[in-house]
């Protein structure tokens, strides 16, 4: 028979046992003791996929599981594919069927990082999301579900990122950022500054060596750059500057439309009419 019960902190799920005991104590300590129970098997579970990082190969469960109370969401994950770890919280069921099946969307974008929730529920933050969130070094994400100060200073203390949202893209957004930067970097090398040899002055005496007059035609010449010589569209020389001159003065860097002088670590056969491409190296975060 259809009853109303008012108090719950958190939806029951489907098929959950409900027990009736003499007074509230009883309910009190019956209900931290299945909550204890319920939250050393979940970190214990947590654990032992953490452990098993990045390899790890558990059964997908059934079609017919419910989303209402917190479980374990899993899913096979290839060998060598990273991960970001999600313990989601949201306002209703149907909010956390949305979540997933559009991360599943996103991931389907690439096979070198997957965004995979570990645990779900309906409801705000508890501590044991927070533990899980922590033993998996994952991200705590709620969708339109209040926050404890408690349990976001729990998060704080633990190193947890948690993060509320009210729309679902923004949401989508930060975890495809985040699944961006769990990849490695990739290094982007990019021209800074160009400059043309206009005329060559070759030392004699004790400090032989050869200057370059150059004339600079792009962007800023740096002294700490790479550099590469370029001669008629093939590069003979990749290195470094062992000086940067504006008339006898040394200098850092060298503006568009400027003169300059530049000397060469190791290399002395440049030319009249070389191009010079001053090169800074970039780490920057990859695409999906």
């Amino acid at each position: 028979m259809p009853v109303e019960v008012v108090g719950w902190r958190e939806l029951p799920n489907v098929g959950d046992d409900v027990i009736q005991v003499n007074n509230e104590a009883a309910g009190r300590d019956t209900v931290q003791y299945r909550l204890a129970m319920q939250q050393k098997q979940e970190l214990r579970v947590a654990a032992a996929e953490a452990a098993a990082a990045p390899k790890k190969k558990s059964k997908k469960r059934g079609r017919g599981r419910s989303y209402g109370a917190p479980e374990e969401v899993e899913e096979e994950v290839s060998d060598g594919v990273l991960e970001v770890p999600i313990v989601l919280k949201t306002d209703v069921v149907g909010s956390i069927e949305a979540i997933v099946g559009s991360l599943e969307k996103l991931n389907a974008k690439t096979d070198k990082v997957r965004a995979r929730v570990v645990r779900s529920g309906v409801g705000p933050f508890t501590d044991t999301d927070v533990d899980m969130a922590d033993t998996m070094e994952g991200r705590l994400i709620g969708f339109n579900v209040p926050s404890a100060k408690q349990v976001l200073a729990k998060a704080q203390n633990a190193n947890v990122n948690a993060k509320t949202y009210k729309v679902i893209y923004d949401l989508l957004d930060d975890i495809e950022v985040a699944m961006r930067e769990t990849l490695p970097a990739v290094e982007e090398v990019v021209v800074v500054g160009e400059a043309k040899v206009q005329q060559v002055f070759r030392l004699t005496g004790t400090k032989k060596n050869t200057v370059a007059g150059c004339q600079v035609t792009l962007g800023t010449l740096q002294r700490k750059c790479q550099y590469r010589i370029v001669r008629k569209g093939d590069v003979v020389h990749k290195g470094m500057l062992s000086a940067l001159k504006h008339f006898r003065e040394d200098v850092g860097s060298v503006p568009v439309n400027t003169e300059c002088g530049v000397s060469f670590k190791g290399f002395h056969d440049v030319q009249e009419g070389d191009q010079l491409e001053c090169l800074e190296v970039r780490m920057t975060t990859p695409d999906l």
